[in-house]
C-alpha cells in the first residue's frame, strides 16, 4: 500500500500537465503595483511551441513577437519597433510543460528568479500569476482558448514598417 501511494505521489509530481502543441486565446491582464495602481491590458495570443504572439488591443495597440530568445515589440502608436533579447525564455507551451501539480487545480513553475502560478481546469489554461522583477503583482486571464489547432506559421513573421523608428537593446 505505501508503494502504490508512493508511485501515485511521483506519478503526480512529476506529469507534464499539459502538452498543448499550439494554443490560441483572448487574454485580459492586470498589473498591481505596490502602491495598489492598476493597469489593465487586453488583447489576444497565438502561442506554437517556438513563438508567442501577444496582440495588444487595449489600452493600445501593442505587438509583441517572442521567437525563441528574440522579442520584437511593435508600437504603431509610438511609430517604434524595439528589438531586444531574452535573459529567460518565457513560453507559455513550456510554462505548462514544465509545471508541477500544487492542488487539484494549480500547478507552479520557475523561469529563472520569477515563480509563475498556472491555474488549470480540464486540461485548459485558464491564468497565469506571478510577482515580476520590480514587485508588480501580474494576472493573466485567458478566455476562449483554442488548443492544438493549426497556426499559419507566417503569423509569427514580423514586417517591420520602414517609417517606424528602431531600437535595439
Amino acid at each position: 500500500m505505501k508503494l502504490l501511494i508512493l508511485i501515485l505521489f511521483v506519478t503526480i509530481t512529476w506529469a507534464k500537465p499539459i502538452d498543448y502543441k499550439t494554443f490560441e486565446a483572448n487574454f485580459e491582464q492586470t498589473i498591481t503595483n505596490a502602491s495598489k495602481n492598476i493597469i489593465y491590458y487586453s488583447g489576444n495570443i497565438k502561442a506554437s511551441k517556438q513563438n508567442i504572439l501577444w496582440q495588444y488591443e487595449k489600452p493600445i495597440q501593442k505587438e509583441v513577437y517572442v521567437l525563441s530568445n528574440d522579442v520584437i515589440i511593435n508600437e504603431p502608436e509610438l511609430e517604434q519597433t524595439i528589438y531586444t533579447k531574452l535573459k529567460n525564455e518565457i513560453n507559455i507551451v513550456n510554462l505548462l510543460t514544465n509545471a508541477k501539480q500544487v492542488d487539484e487545480n494549480t500547478y507552479s513553475t520557475h523561469i529563472g528568479y520569477t515563480k509563475y502560478l498556472l491555474s488549470i481546469k480540464d486540461n485548459v489554461l485558464l491564468n497565469i500569476s506571478f510577482i515580476d522583477e520590480i514587485e508588480n503583482k501580474v494576472i493573466i486571464t485567458f478566455k476562449n482558448q483554442k488548443i492544438n489547432e493549426d497556426i499559419d506559421s507566417k503569423t509569427f513573421l514580423f514586417d517591420q514598417d520602414s517609417n517606424f523608428d528602431i531600437i535595439k537593446q
